[in-house]
């Protein structure tokens, strides 16, 4: 496993920086929210398995704006 971050600014995967941990400042019902897309996420993984290369947060999530951090679930071939 690997956790990964961007600037706000940041556009790319490409600029990704590895993190050696990750806080989360939220409320308890966007974080069953986070825990929700994290569990479906792996349940694509499952279904599509090497056809499987990330998903966001901001696709899925209804209660998402253009002001929040996304959250990616990238494949392990990223890893």
């Amino acid at each position: 496993m690997k956790i990964t971050g961007s600037h706000k600014h940041d556009v790319t995967t490409d600029g990704l920086i590895e993190l050696d941990s990750i806080a989360i400042a939220a409320n308890s019902s966007d974080l069953r929210d986070i825990a929700k897309f994290l569990n479906d996420a792996a349940n694509e993984m499952d279904k599509l398995g090497n056809d499987f290369d990330h998903i966001h947060l901001m696709d899925s999530w209804p209660k998402w704006q253009d002001n929040l951090p996304d959250i990616l679930v990238l494949s392990e071939k990223y890893n």
